[in-house]
């Protein structure tokens, strides 16, 4: 439901709509009591492709401040 919002917000190129994953979050039990959304934020540097940075809780993980 939020897709159309996010992409008019952000662009439709920087809105990518990924495999269900949340590891071992309890995000699901919160959802089941209020209305919720799960995103992932992109935080690298521009210019800098998905596969060269690493993933979260990852000693090469990075955040371009």
């Amino acid at each position: 439901m939020m897709r159309p919002t996010l992409e008019r917000i952000h662009g439709r190129d920087h809105v990518k709509i990924s495999q269900v994953h949340t590891g071992g979050e309890d995000f699901a039990y919160y959802a089941q009591e209020v209305p919720g959304l799960f995103v992932f934020l992109g935080i690298r540097s521009k210019g800098t492709r998905a596969e060269d940075t690493g993933p979260g809780h990852s000693p090469y993980f990075a955040v371009d401040e």
